[in-house]
């Protein structure tokens, strides 16, 4: 593993220049961590009495984002570094004695959520000098998820910590626990994208920074992180489009000189120009969900057509796609990325539904499987998809519908292979790599809580008044992992 001399992130392996600062990256100058004097002064903040307040108003970008944020705000031009024997860089004991007396405080007043998300914010800050206490955030973050699961501060707080510490499946799984909550929303949409990069799913990454121009077409980091992706993907004008387009947006002149550096690292141009990669803004509901559709990963490149019968009905064409022998978890996978991507555009255009997505062979006609979306408005709700044409919809049988909330749940869905029904109401379900000894304990109990109130809304559903039993099973080894009666 290899970490950037500017910021010290971990690189995404063969990159030619970093995903956190953009910093133009050589062999040689990988290997080593360098801070200009600069970045000693971020430290200086922690001394003061605003620091909860500061950390509030930073809080929308990771950690390490926005101590580099500080430190370009501090105007540092020489961009000298320290020597690499330079004494760690140590946290005020001013500071530390506000950050205890803060945690004191907050243990006397175990309910009072804003008073521990105000600790997760302190503790994540001194983290970025101090590891010690990414810990104590998430705890602080944790004790507010326990009283609220669905706190969208606590569930950001929680995906930049695992952010910085480069967890990257504990980050993604709070950062889409967030969107469900603040659905479009464009620093987290990318902050989720740099963590499918990170892990090393660049397909998945552009998917989550076009959500995030969807949302704020100006964005400038979406634009630029989209140019990272697309070069790691080998997309050489499609990246030049998106650095050229970031370097229009650049904030300051330090921003457009990292963007000049990924520019070059690409090499001259060659082939067709760059402005034919460009593609222009959506300006319309259907533009939107077409171009998001056209940039699913695998299954984008495979769209013909997409015709619309009537105003909220989409009938997309696909050439040799044939989903009825497509793995459950690549399907699932697949049908999950489609709703994520009709719902941001449905966002976007204030469409509440309900929409229609029909997927259709392209040679035959034949109608493979349809989706149905509703868009709840800010404060209506979570947004709701569900699936007609598989026997999963709601209307259909009982374990149809059980089926289709598995597969529906944050994270976890996409990990359900098969559901295998021993009777009526007791079934297996079988997950794919989907470790639940090693979730952390708010993500178990926060998973089991969907799976519970899933399996209520289905019996409600279908007059089930039976007790409904499910065991949570690891695929591979049929072990079961956890039992859920309900």
């Amino acid at each position: 593993m290899h970490f950037c001399p500017q910021c010290g992130a971990t690189l995404v392996p063969e990159a030619r220049f970093c995903v956190e600062c953009g910093a133009r990256l050589t062999p040689a100058g990988a290997a080593q961590a360098r801070f200009t004097p600069a970045f000693v002064l971020v430290i200086a903040g922690l001394a003061i009495a605003g620091l909860a307040a500061a950390a509030l108003v930073l809080r929308n970008l990771p950690a390490r984002e926005r101590a580099l944020s500080e430190v370009a705000a501090s105007g540092d031009g020489g961009g000298s570094g320290m020597p690499a024997d330079h004494p760690a860089i140590k946290i005020p004991q001013s500071a530390i004695d506000f950050i205890n007396d803060l945690e004191r405080r907050a243990q006397a007043k175990p309910n009072d959520r804003a008073l521990w998300d105000q600790l997760g914010d302190v503790t994540s800050r001194a983290a970025i000098f101090d590891p010690a206490y990414y810990q104590r955030a998430l705890a602080a973050y944790g004790h507010v998820l326990k009283l609220d699961p669905d706190n969208p501060a606590a569930l950001r707080g929680v995906g930049n910590v695992n952010y910085d510490l480069h967890h990257y499946d504990e980050a993604i799984a709070a950062y889409e626990h967030y969107l469900k909550q603040k659905p479009g929303d464009p620093d987290v949409l990318t902050d989720l994208g740099t963590m499918y990069l990170s892990s090393g799913n660049p397909d998945q990454a552009i998917l989550q920074y076009r959500q995030a121009l969807l949302a704020d077409p100006k964005f400038f980091q979406a634009h630029y992180n989209l140019g990272v992706a697309y070069g790691e993907e080998n997309q050489a004008a499609q990246a030049r489009a998106s650095f050229e387009r970031a370097l229009e947006l650049a904030p300051d002149d330090r921003a457009r000189a990292d963007v000049k550096q990924a520019l070059a690292s690409l090499g001259s141009p060659g082939g067709a120009p760059a402005s034919a990669a460009v593609e222009p803004a959506a300006a319309t509901f259907h533009e939107a969900v077409e171009q998001m559709i056209r940039a699913l990963p695998i299954a984008g490149n495979k769209v013909t057509a997409v015709q619309w019968p009537a105003q909220n009905h989409a009938r997309v064409m696909m050439q040799d796609f044939p989903m009825d022998s497509m793995p459950p978890f690549a399907r699932t996978s697949f049908l999950a990325n489609l709703r994520s991507a009709v719902m941001a555009a449905m966002k976007k255009y204030q469409v509440s539904g309900p929409v229609t997505v029909d997927l259709v062979d392209a040679a035959s006609g034949r109608t493979m499987e349809s989706q149905t979306f509703n868009y709840a408005q800010p404060g209506g709700g979570a947004p709701s998809a569900a699936s007609a044409g598989t026997g999963a919809a709601p209307g259909g049988d009982f374990q149809g519908a059980v089926a289709e909330m598995m597969r529906a749940l944050p994270i976890a869905g996409r990990k359900v292979q098969a559901l295998r029904w021993s009777a009526p109401t007791r079934a297996t379900v079988l997950m794919d790599n989907f470790p639940m000894a090693s979730m952390p304990p708010f993500v178990r109990e926060r998973f089991l809580v969907h799976v519970k109130q899933g399996l209520e809304s289905a019996k409600r559903a279908h007059h089930v008044s039976t007790p409904v039993e499910l065991d949570i099973a690891d695929a591979a080894s049929g072990a079961v992992m956890e039992s859920v009666t309900q």
